[in-house]
């Protein structure tokens, strides 16, 4: 090795040192320190941000932990009142008065939830429509309740089941024309969005109950009452039997 490169090395080695030396004084130094202020200053400049990175590491290893652990409150009733005006109190009213009228119990972690959704085009309902696309993707609608119109469209799409699996011939018949037939999508008619309910070649099938009469039009109608409302299950419905249970109730089917 040339004595240039050994001094070469030696300085940096040197170099090394010196750092290491004043990170040590550097540490040494906050005992030295007299005032309040003159520590602050110190803890400020050395030991604040890898606490408050210490603190957010911690933070984020308690909120995963959490969200894995905590228990999981199961709805047991999912239903959307669509493109109908319901104000918060008139949807906890509906949640309250089925449960209190079936005598309906539910396990600690077991909840019926109801919410209005509106499906319009306009773009101040456009976060309304992306809650509502969210919980159809999720598999976790049971129910619809929505003005005719709103309802047939839905139904068009071929989303919403038949009322008649759901329910007896002698219960369909006790409903008479309660019983709301509207078409579905025929398969061809998929690519013309000309295509309506209205020009549709398709059949009509009992897809849903009109409410008229019902607990829905005289207690939550408000000033909405005069338009007709319809109630269907939805198609990827996971609590049919307790979305039936409402709608017997609902449309008083005894």
């Amino acid at each position: 090795m040339q004595i240039g490169e050994k001094k070469g090395l030696l300085d940096n080695d040197a170099a090394l040192y010196s750092k290491r030396d004043d990170s040590k004084s550097a540490k040494k130094k906050f005992k030295e320190l007299k005032t309040k202020k003159e520590k602050l200053a110190w803890l400020k400049a050395y030991a604040l941000k890898p606490a408050i990175a210490g603190i957010l590491v911690l933070g984020f290893v308690i909120y995963i932990v959490y969200s894995i652990v905590k228990p999981k409150v199961k709805s047991v009733l999912n239903a959307a009142v669509l493109d109908y005006y319901c104000a918060t109190e008139t949807l906890d009213e509906m949640e309250q008065d089925y449960i209190t009228s079936t005598g309906l119990e539910l396990g600690e972690l077991e909840e019926i939830y109801f919410a209005s959704y509106n499906t319009g085009a306009d773009t101040m309902y456009a976060e309304s429509a992306m809650t509502l696309s969210t919980l159809v993707y999720a598999g976790s609608l049971d129910l619809i309740i929505a003005p005719e119109e709103s309802f047939d469209g839905q139904a068009f799409s071929g989303v919403v089941k038949p009322i008649d699996q759901y329910l007896t011939e002698e219960e369909i018949a006790s409903l008479g024309d309660k019983v709301h037939k509207c078409k579905i999508r025929l398969p061809e008619e998929d690519v013309d969005i000309e295509i309506t309910p209205k020009n549709s070649k398709g059949d009509y099938y009992s897809l849903g109950i009109t409410l008229d009469g019902s607990e829905f039009a005289g207690k939550y109608g408000g000033q909405n009452s005069d338009q007709k409302m319809v109630i269907g299950i939805w198609g990827s419905a996971k609590n049919v039997d307790q979305a039936v249970a409402y709608i017997k109730w609902i449309a008083g089917i005894k």
